[in-house]
């Protein structure tokens, strides 16, 4: 399948939310009726400065949890949250998982644009209604806050190095109690950078990309008691797949469109209230590489409906859902068509102890998943326990312990050069312990701490491995991942102006427990390219006007192959944004901007043999009419 050939070859949110806002970071979670909280989110703040100019990848990057195998400018991108692999995590637009049936997961450099302005991440295993797999977490898009839209227009315009151009149009508008909001984007690069190998100065070539999409949603109050929200996202994305530093030359391409559709309603009564929706996903996915003499071509569309019911009652908040989703694959790499289906039922209960303040949360879903294939199907029961401790001054502590599940992809079990049909679903369950405070130190400073402990364990975990000169999926015995993230922010306030500085690290150990097969010498070793520390410091001011940041991302040694005898080194990178703005009497505002990455002109790689960029800069403007 298409990426396959690049990567193996050499809850329906209409609760309430409560948010604290913080420079480019924030803290975000559902507002539970006595103030506790379970579902711990950080908010990515790519509104005010680049919102419509910038990718999910380089919005995860400044995570210290989080680790992006990155195939390079041109190239693709994928996900790994505290040293899980990308189908680990799930990727979620307006209750819609949208990682793709096949591969298990997307490429991030393909999610950009406007559609990014809400974009948050639930990290560990809490689950959404239509989430089971989320061993590393969940990233939320178009989750944005149930108020009514301001009228407004967007212009935006960005240039950059490498030939880069993006531009995009925004337009929300509210007629009376009816909500429109229209977003249009268009971002191409050539991506012809230069770079060193062994002393000789080189270009990359051939690794042209090009990203246009429209986002749009309406939201109708039906009856006082009745909301619809109706939201479509279509895009385009075509890539030359550049040349490794092992090729003389290259003239793969990828050719995608996808189509995705939400409508989801919500009917409220007197402490209690329904959600209905239904989701459809349809992406096509086109590689051709006449030197390999490589073509293919997949199409994959997913139908997904739920109802919910949540009812209040004194201390006691009840949860009940069905969920259903099927999926159909036509595609050249497989003998025949394929399709899975997938049916679960969840039931859940939060109480609020009233004499201490703690809360607990049980939950149990049952899922059943069915493969066209005669003789794959099965089920599985999933609980999950969560409490919530308030300690008063010292901040608030956070814990759960999950169940998860994740079956095999069907590029897992039918691609037709790899495939392995006796693949069983991966099983596990993860422990994390999350710690929050935030403290007022002097006059107008602010510190936020947040610490966060978490341990996985995945029975049957599923890689693949060479077969001779075929890659084929195995489950492999056991795998623990266990590790810490720590994060620090502190705020110092100036009458209308603000400079923070910002600290974060966190350790991993991702291992494989026993061997996979006599003679395996990567028991309980790291797994390739999961690194074991990374970190980030940050620091910057802003005002309602004017925002200067400046960081450093700092990655360690990434092992690449199971022995840990090969790795790439260890790198860090040092960039840089500034962004000031101008506004007149007539709400009319122009804000114009300018980032510099990698300043420092370091030489890396995420990926052996894909060629990461060095100095790079783009400068933009961004037109608003309230």
């Amino acid at each position: 399948m298409v990426w396959f050939w690049i990567w193996l070859s050499p809850e329906m949110g209409l609760a309430q939310e409560k948010t604290i806002h913080l420079p480019d970071v924030s803290i975000s979670a559902k507002a539970f009726k006595t103030g506790q909280k379970f579902d711990t989110k950080i908010v990515l703040d790519n509104s005010r400065l680049f919102e419509g100019q910038d990718n999910l990848t380089s919005l995860l990057s400044r995570l210290p949890s989080c680790y992006l195998k990155n195939y390079g400018p041109g190239g693709i991108a994928t996900i790994a949250l505290r040293g899980t692999a990308a189908a680990h995590t799930a990727i979620v637009w307006k209750g819609i998982p949208i990682n793709n049936g096949m591969l298990g997961s997307i490429d991030l450099n393909q999610i950009s644009g406007p559609v990014l302005a809400d974009a948050r991440i639930q990290e560990g295993g809490a689950s959404q209604m239509a989430v089971t797999e989320n061993f590393g977490g969940i990233v939320e898009l178009g989750e944005t806050e149930k108020k009514q839209l301001k009228n407004k227009i967007d212009l935006g315009l960005g240039i950059g190095s490498f030939s880069m151009f993006r531009n995009h149009l925004g337009i929300q508008h509210q007629f009376e109690k009816v909500g429109v909001d229209v977003k249009m984007w268009n971002h191409a690069s050539e991506n012809n950078f230069g770079y060193e190998l062994e002393g000789v100065e080189k270009r990359q070539k051939h690794a042209h990309r090009l990203n246009r999409g429209l986002v749009s949603t309406l939201t109708i109050p039906i009856t006082r008691h009745l909301h619809l929200e109706s939201a479509l996202w279509t895009q385009k994305n075509e890539s030359e797949l550049a040349p490794t530093l092992f090729q003389e030359k290259s003239e793969a391409r990828q050719m995608d469109n996808n189509l995705r559709i939400s409508n989801r309603f919500v009917w409220t009564l007197k402490n209690i209230d329904f959600h209905f929706g239904h989701g459809f996903t349809d992406d096509k996915l086109n590689f051709n590489d006449p030197l390999a003499n490589i073509e293919s071509k997949s199409r994959i569309k997913t139908h997904l409906a739920w109802a919910e019911v949540n009812r209040d009652f004194r201390n006691w908040s009840f949860s009940g859902n069905i969920w259903t989703s099927v999926s159909n694959a036509r595609t050249n790499n497989y003998s025949k068509n394929q399709g899975i289906g997938r049916y679960a039922f969840t039931g859940k209960a939060s109480y609020q102890i009233e004499k201490i303040p703690v809360s607990i949360q049980g939950q149990v879903r049952i899922e059943r998943y069915s493969y066209q294939t005669p003789g794959k199907e099965g089920k599985e029961v999933l609980p999950s326990v969560a409490a919530v401790l308030d300690l008063g001054k010292c901040g608030v502590l956070k814990s759960g312990l999950h169940k998860k599940m994740r079956i095999p992809t069907l590029n897992d079990l039918f691609w037709h050069q790899g495939g392995n049909i006796n693949l069983i679903p991966e099983k596990g369950w993860t422990y994390d312990l999350d710690w929050n405070i935030k403290k007022r130190l002097w006059k107008n400073g602010i510190l936020e701490t947040n610490l966060q402990l978490y341990n996985s364990l995945i029975d049957n975990y599923i890689q693949w491995l060479p077969n001779g000169q075929i890659w084929v999926p195995k489950n492999i015995a056991r795998v623990q991942i266990y590790g810490t993230s720590f994060s620090n922010r502190l705020m110092q306030n100036f009458g209308k102006a603000a400079m923070f500085t910002a600290f974060g690290f966190s350790i991993n150990k991702s291992v494989n427990t026993r061997q996979r097969f006599s003679g395996d010498e990567s028991a309980n070793k790291q797994l390739i390219y999961i690194p074991l520390c990374q970190g980030n410091l940050e620091v910057g001011v802003i005002k309602e006007d004017f925002e200067w940041r400046n960081w450093i991302q700092l990655t360690d040694r990434r092992f690449v192959d199971p022995a840990n005898t090969l790795w790439l080194n260890g790198f860090y990178t040092l960039n840089s944004r500034l962004s000031f703005e101008f506004r007149n009497d007539k709400n009319i505002s122009i804000r114009f901007f300018g980032e510099g990455l990698n300043l420092s002109e370091k030489s890396y790689q995420m990926v052996a043999g894909f060629p990461m960029p060095g100095r790079q800069f783009s400068f933009g403007v961004q037109l608003q009419f309230l």
